[in-house]
């Protein structure tokens, strides 16, 4: 049976996406400085940037970009996650991943949405150690959703805590 996986990056405050899209910003004022150390890896630089010449980081946070990118099927993502747009529904779409799991990539809303109803089997936050201040905080309502999981914390060279959470 699929496992369905959650991966996300907050600041230390909790926020997982700002509230400032705009459709020149369509990620937000401050989603660079939240996925800096992970964008600077050298798996996102292969799979995201196509770059081969092997530049890039490594150790713990781009160990934690390798596993983003393992068996990978359905990507389930809020309409804002790239950008102010609606989509319509189609009845008719069945999917292109097949029987990879699904990973659930955000935003906030949406990532809360899927703990809050128990449907994430592996769940792996990434803290990173900036104050946003504002924006959609990942756990508020979520009292006690450790409960039920293996969960275990690793720091990584570039500051950032990651949290993962695994039934």
């Amino acid at each position: 049976m699929s496992r369905v996986r959650l991966d996300l990056n907050i600041s230390i405050d909790g926020f997982a996406t700002t509230t400032d899209q705009t459709p020149e910003n369509p990620f937000g004022e401050d989603w660079g400085r939240l996925t800096r150390d992970y964008t600077a890896t050298r798996t996102f630089r292969q799979r995201v940037l196509h770059d081969d010449t092997g530049a890039g980081t490594t150790g713990v946070d781009d160990e934690y970009a390798q596993r983003y990118f393992a068996d990978l099927g359905a990507e389930i993502m809020g309409a804002g996650m790239f950008g102010l747009h609606e989509h319509g529904d189609d009845p008719q779409w069945r999917g292109w991943w097949g029987d990879e799991p699904p990973r659930i990539g955000g935003g906030g809303t949406t990532a809360r949405s899927f703990l809050d109803a128990g449907l994430v089997d592996d769940l792996h936050v990434a803290v990173v150690p900036i104050v946003l201040g504002r924006g959609i905080r990942l756990w508020d309502d979520l009292r006690g959703l450790e409960n039920g999981y293996e969960v275990r914390a690793e720091a990584a060279e570039s500051g950032v805590t990651h949290l993962t959470f695994r039934r």
